[in-house]
């Protein structure tokens, strides 16, 4: 069975992306859903502003940044995403759109990690790629 929902920031370059690839495979842009969860880290005050930093900064907390969302808040956002996922994923087959930093974090989350055991390599999240991952039917104890 092929993909039958994506899931999509609500960030306009997420949803064309969204859209794009819903035409290449032939699916109707009525099952492209937006999970608010899955938009990018707020960066705060240097939001929107050039890249100045190393990769590796924006998967940190700084505490000088006015606004910038914490990891910890942007790991529980991701929680939050992936238990939404895994509910659509009980009837479709899912392909999620978004971005580096809070993807790094969801595949995090849907690795079973902590906050602490997510500390990043800025070589583990590239730009315009992806990752399969297979949730597993949970069991009673």
């Amino acid at each position: 069975m092929g993909i039958t929902l994506i899931v999509s920031s609500p960030f306009l370059r997420a949803q064309q992306t969204a859209e794009t690839i819903a035409g290449e495979l032939s699916i109707d842009l009525a099952h492209i859903q937006i999970l608010d969860e899955l938009r990018e880290r707020s960066l705060g005050s240097v939001e929107g502003k050039p890249k100045e930093h190393d990769s590796s900064w924006y998967y940190e907390d700084h505490t000088t940044i006015e606004g910038l969302e914490t990891r910890q808040a942007l790991f529980n956002r991701m929680k939050v995403a992936i238990e939404k996922i895994k509910v659509l994923s009980k009837s479709n087959k899912i392909l999620v759109t978004g971005h580096a930093i809070s993807g790094y974090f969801l595949l995090q989350v849907a690795a079973g990690k902590t906050l602490e055991e997510s500390t990043m390599l800025s070589s583990e999240v590239a730009n315009a790629d992806y990752v399969v991952v297979n949730f597993e039917p949970t069991r009673p104890q």
